[in-house]
């Protein structure tokens, strides 16, 4: 809950998040004018998600310049193993 402030026209509205916990939010947005008049309310859903875990194992990604290492490796002992058997090295 958010207590009621005054607002100028055409400026921003920041309204500070607790982001302690995961979940949709949902916020409801009320205003009146000089004279007292409330406006038309708005909803402002926010959705905050867990922070991922850098050390979590599901959160590891092999970059594209190390598969490609990983590839040249195994192709590399598979062409010394074949040339191997075949008497060439």
């Amino acid at each position: 809950m958010v207590n009621w402030t005054s607002w100028e026209n055409d400026t921003s509205i920041t309204i500070p998040v607790n982001t302690s916990f995961s979940g949709l939010f949902c916020y409801k947005i009320e205003y009146f004018d000089n004279e007292s008049q409330l406006g038309i309310p708005d909803l402002v859903f926010v959705s905050v998600k867990p922070a991922e875990q850098p050390n979590d194992p599901k959160n590891r990604v092999i970059t594209l310049g190390f598969f490609y290492l990983i590839y040249f490796t195994i192709s590399l002992s598979l062409v010394i193993i074949i040339l191997k058997k075949r008497d060439f090295l």
